[in-house]
């Protein structure tokens, strides 16, 4: 097969999510296994054609998505007429690949699911006030308008419009893809479920898996409302109590608290101040200092309130580590089958006490991180995730003939 991938994200010029590490890693898993594979990306710094790992990678020089979009149209076009693709897949948000799919309608396109605007602003807004909710739709009242605040109309999105226009989508999680199904009123046999590849590294697949008597837990994500930084801050506060001596490390770049009008790490420092000696913020690591962190860590927790398909769980139960994780989203799909303690992200409590119980048994721990790292090497490795997604381009491909 002849298979292009567009996106805005690709490494090392865009990679700021985990949208350039799946294309990155599936471009090169399909090209391992024959296929001739091309990206289509963005660049801030610059444009061109280069071959990085024997794949073909059409740089564009533009500064943000929507002038992305319009700019790969003629790119894409003059690479086709030369060499014809046989697929094109392109994530859901911003709709990358959507004026292509307008142009070329007979070209099959899979649109990948990762994660769309309008629930990342849902999940960010999730503690807005009533006062503030009340107060805009009486603004929007007096200019004549009925507006709610988060209202949403899913007919104006183009991350719609692309899924639409797709021939057969592809969601990492069956909770996004139910997500996406209900609320875009998407017919389900379009959307399969196909898990994002992950590798995990030597070292974190090297990291001891033994008893310690130690009480480190470690968060390791970007601090703010949708990681569940509220709750773990109130969780924070009951462990204190039954074990004094536990230090928490929280890893990850800052970000503004709306509600509490502070940054997250203020807010936090608010919250726990008396308790300096059981926390830790370290900011922003780069990937060897995470892997680093991850060896030290006893327990993980990351309580999001919905997450698609998180690589820091992966990466977790990589290094063997014993994983608290958010019920709601692909983390209940990660640590199902005894491969992790899941729980309510909005309950406090319930964190605190599977977080205490995890604690105060060394050997659970340790038969927790055994099971999640043999989970992670049979379930997601890219021979099978390879197979999946070749045989499902191929059913793509011939439905459209």
């Amino acid at each position: 097969m002849r298979i292009a991938y567009v996106s805005y994200e690709y490494p090392p010029d865009i990679a700021q999510g985990g949208i350039a590490t799946y294309v990155k890693q599936v471009a090169g898993i399909l090209n391992e296994r024959g296929h001739g594979v091309e990206v289509f990306c963005a660049s801030h710094v610059r444009e061109g054609i280069y071959e990085e790992n024997h794949i073909i990678v059409h740089r564009i020089l533009c500064e943000d998505p929507t002038s992305f979009n319009s700019a790969l149209v003629e790119v894409f076009s003059k690479r086709h007429c030369e060499n014809p693709f046989d697929i094109i897949e392109s994530p859901e948000i911003h709709g990358n690949a959507y004026f292509i799919k307008l142009k070329y309608p007979d070209l099959p396109m899979v649109v990948k699911f990762h994660m769309p605007l309008f629930l990342q602003m849902r999940l960010l807004n999730y503690y807005t006030p009533l006062f503030t909710k009340v107060r805009f739709f009486l603004g929007a009242l007096r200019r004549g308008e009925i507006r709610f605040y988060g209202a949403y109309h899913f007919e104006e999105d183009v991350d719609y419009k692309i899924t639409c226009s797709a021939d057969a989508c592809v969601s990492p999680s069956a909770s996004l893809a139910d997500i996406l199904t209900k609320e875009w009123r998407l017919n389900t046999g379009k959307v399969s479920v196909i898990p994002y590849p992950f590798t995990p590294p030597a070292k974190l697949l090297n990291v001891p898996v033994v008893i310690r008597h130690t009480k480190v837990v470690s968060f390791i994500g970007k601090l703010n409302v949708h990681k569940g930084m509220v709750t773990l801050v109130d969780a924070i506060k009951k462990l204190i109590i039954k074990h004094p001596d536990v230090t928490f490390r929280l890893i990850g770049n800052d970000s503004y608290y709306t509600v509490s009008k502070m940054s997250m790490s203020d807010y936090i420092r608010k919250e726990l101040s008396g308790y300096e000696k059981n926390f830790l913020i370290r900011g922003g690591l780069d990937y060897e200092e995470i892997m680093n962190e991850l060896s030290l860590a006893d327990v993980c927790v990351f309580p999001s309130i919905w997450e698609n398909f998180p690589n820091v769980c992966l990466e977790a139960m990589s290094a063997g580590r014993a994983v608290v994780g958010s019920k709601n989203g692909g983390m209940s799909e990660m640590l199902s089958d005894g491969c992790g303690v899941i729980i309510d992200p909005l309950d406090s409590g319930e964190i605190a006490e599977e977080i205490s119980v995890l604690l105060e048994n060394p050997a659970r721990r340790v038969a927790y991180g055994e099971k999640a790292r043999a989970a992670i090497l049979q379930r997601y490795n890219k021979e099978r995730i390879g197979g999946l997604l070749e045989e499902h381009y191929e059913k793509v491909i011939a439905d459209a003939c």
